[in-house]
């Protein structure tokens, strides 16, 4: 049985005014002046551009991001999607993989709770080279952090207020003195939202319990700090070495309440089910890094080694009281039942990668280089249950388990750049092998996957004139299963509903090919961009009934999924004071299930971002955003569409020295989330909110002097978008 996902975004995200003296070198922009055939512009930078295979957003230059948290930024950002659980797609899908300013870490897990002001810029790579690593079938997020290579002393302050509860602030300091050079950047600040639920289920086979409805609401508290200092030395013209590091915590609570009713086929009350949840967490991440940078010779020749440890933990403890009442209101068994469950989540994370660039000519570079990863990660979950006679907890071992799930993953990689006729062509290949073993410590069950695999890619790209080019690309990608996909323990936390993982889950892989075409009209540009992705072993979450109350939910391999659409980067100045960018897109995704006994659905989505700056007398700046997405197809169901719309004032003094800042954000308080899924027994509505609209002022000043020095970067490598269990 095949399906068919239709979405198509529609959006316009805003370009910053202004000039600068200072070139572009290969990114191509919207500008008011196009220079040479190279396509490179003069022009101060937009909130919109391309580098080479990369979309970039520039989150410093867009002021409604003040007072938001990262998660706002990437909802924000062109081809990308944030679902209601915070978890981030491109063109629709999640198989991605995102990196935080070249180094492996898993310190970015809650993206919700830390600041956009930490963020320089978004970048979104759709189809990496053989350079990348070869996971996130959909593509690469890197976020990259505000570093000022300059000489001197010199930073910036801000401060963050908020409503409902929300403050953050910071400092960034740098100093430059000689071979030496110091960049630390110390955040903190506190997190504060509230949210609810609905659930409306009918059985189709169960009049006696025929319809399930629950209301639920939370609140969520967190505080938080960043501190990411670093060191670097250049021994001597072109040798270059740093010492990174970052920490974050997080200390938080969650509070869940929940009334359920279970009615018959009359719509006559059964039963009610009442649960009240009280949970506290500790989040902490350690990062640790040495990177060295050695340039040759001025052709290019250059070495980089990077090698970094990270070491996350997860610590949370969840005392819950579930009873239930007769229709008359009269307590029944099994009641009332409370327990205390301690969860704990602890990883070591090594990376060591190596890479070599080689020119052979003016038009010919080899790049290879080699990458190893070592995940080692325990998850486990001890849950007590009050026995009311004795007044005692006890252990209940049909809820405890420990899960243990280690990841190695070795591969090389080599590049080859060169410029045939009008043609620059760069051809890689990447072999990894991937070995990973789960062990359910409490049962004794335990599995092992050991496979090598290769991925070649190909960039092609074509200058047709002084305004337009043509690119052509094609990769194979790997969408490897998260730990807690694999965990075969069944987690019965929810009252009415089971999750286990599966063990037995193959890992996905996708052929990717794309071509962009890139045309200026003045002060107007056009980016389309049509792609096909072949997706094969497809995985899936997948809900079924096993009685009249239960939900099972586990994950599968749901056979092939063909992908295709046109995505479209557009933009202009139609007139002097206001500036316009946007992003059109058409998604079209067919599934053949022929591996599970499931018949999928056919739909569309509609998506849309619209941005814009509004230049003021005075140094004022005004911007408005709104976003909007229409219904969105799933494997079993339909995701309702939203809209949201915000706004920002920003204001300049001294020279840009200091800036105020005023943003709303969700101005009518419309995110939200509604869901639909159908079962073979059953059809669930499921409708949540989260409390977004929030008003924003914040303040930032710049000090000490700046002259602009150019350092190596560390490389942009991929982390894994897998946030702790549980969390």
């Amino acid at each position: 049985m095949k399906s068919i996902l239709l979405n198509l975004i529609i959006g316009f995200v805003l370009l910053n005014t202004g000039f600068s003296q200072e070139k572009t070198d290969s990114t191509k922009s919207i500008s008011d002046t196009v220079e040479t055939e190279e396509i490179e512009v003069f022009t101060d930078k937009p909130n919109v551009e391309f580098s080479g295979e990369k979309l970039i957003y520039n989150v410093s230059k867009d002021p409604t991001t003040k007072g938001e948290t990262i998660i706002d930024v990437l909802k924000k950002t062109p081809l990308l999607s944030v679902d209601q659980d915070n978890n981030v797609s491109i063109r629709g899908n999640n198989g991605i993989k995102i990196l935080v300013d070249g180094r492996e870490s898993k310190s970015f897990t809650q993206l919700d709770k830390l600041p956009a002001e930490l963020l320089e810029k978004v970048e979104v790579i759709t189809n990496p080279s053989a350079k990348y690593q070869s996971e996130g079938v959909a593509g690469i997020i890197n976020l990259v952090l505000k570093e000022q290579d300059i000489f001197g002393t010199n930073g910036n302050v801000s401060v963050n207020v908020g409503t409902s509860d929300r403050y953050n602030g910071g400092i960034n300091f740098n100093l430059k003195k000689n071979k030496f050079s110091n960049v630390t950047n110390l955040y903190t600040g506190q997190w504060y939202g509230t949210g609810g639920s609905t659930i409306a289920r009918e059985n189709f086979f169960y009049d006696s319990l025929k319809y399930i409805n629950s209301k639920a609401d939370n609140t969520n508290r967190s505080k938080w700090l960043y501190f990411a200092p670093s060191l670097d030395y250049t021994f001597e013209k072109g040798t270059y070495l740093e010492i990174f590091g970052d920490y974050v915590m997080s200390n938080w609570t969650f509070n869940y309440d929940a009334l359920t009713k279970n009615t018959n086929s009359l719509n006559q009350l059964v039963n009610e089910l009442n649960v009240a949840n009280r949970t506290e967490g500790k989040w902490r991440s350690m990062n640790l890094g040495l990177f060295f940078n050695r340039k040759f010779d001025e052709k290019g020749q250059e070495l980089n080694i990077q090698g970094s440890f990270n070491k996350p933990l997860n610590n949370q403890d969840t005392r819950s009281n579930r009873f239930y009442t007769d229709a008359q209101g009269n307590m029944t068994t099994p009641n009332p039942y409370t327990f205390y469950d301690k969860r704990e989540f602890n990883s070591n994370n090594i990376n060591f990668s190596a890479d070599y660039t080689l020119p052979l000519d003016d038009v010919n570079k080899i790049e290879t280089g080699y990458k190893g990863t070592i995940e080692m990660e325990t998850n486990e979950l001890i849950s007590d249950s009050l026995n009311y006679t004795t007044g005692n907890y006890e252990r209940n071992n049909a809820l405890s388990n420990k899960f243990k799930y280690d990841k190695n993953i070795q591969a090389g990689y080599v590049v080859y750049n060169t410029k045939l006729a009008d043609f620059v062509i760069k051809g890689g290949v990447r072999v990894e092998n991937s070995n990973i073993t789960g062990d359910l410590v409490s049962t004794g069950e335990k599995f092992n996957q050991n496979y090598t695999d290769i991925f070649p890619t190909l960039n092609i790209s074509r200058k047709l004139g002084i305004t337009e080019e043509l690119k052509f690309s094609y990769g194979r990608r790997i969408n490897r299963p998260f730990s807690w996909y694999l965990n075969p323990f069944e987690n019965r936390n929810a009252p009415q509903s089971i999750f286990k993982g599966n063990p037995d889950l193959q890992p996905e892989y996708t052929n990717n090919f794309e071509i962009g075409f890139m045309k200026f009209f003045g002060t107007f540009s056009i980016t389309p961009t049509v792609f096909y992705r072949n997706k094969t072993n497809a995985i899936s979450s997948f809900v079924t009934m096993i009685d009249s109350v239960t939900t099972f939910i586990t994950y599968e391999n749901i056979g092939s999924v063909k992908d295709y659409g046109i995505d479209f980067i557009l933009g202009g100045r139609p007139f002097d004071w206001l500036t316009l960018n946007g992003t059109l897109s058409y998604y079209r995704s067919e599934y053949d299930n022929s591996s599970i006994n499931q018949n999928l659905v056919d739909g569309n989505l509609w998506k849309g971002n619209l941005n814009s700056t509004i230049t003021l007398p005075d140094a004022y700046n005004f911007s408005v955003n709104y976003f909007y997405q229409g219904d969105a197809v799933t494997a079993q169901g339909t995701t309702k569409g939203s809209h949201i719309v915000g706004a920002g004032l920003r204001k300049s003094f001294f020279e840009n020295s200091l800036t105020l800042n005023l943003n709303v954000n969700d101005i009518f308080d419309q995110s939200g989330f509604k869901q639909v899924t159908n079962g073979t027994t059953f059809r669930s509505d499921f409708s949540g909110f989260h409390g977004q609209r929030s008003i924003n002022f914040s303040i930032s000043y710049m000090f000490g002097k700046m002259e602009q020095e150019n350092k190596p970067r560390r490389k942009n490598e991929p982390t894994t978008q897998q946030p702790p269990q549980g969390q």
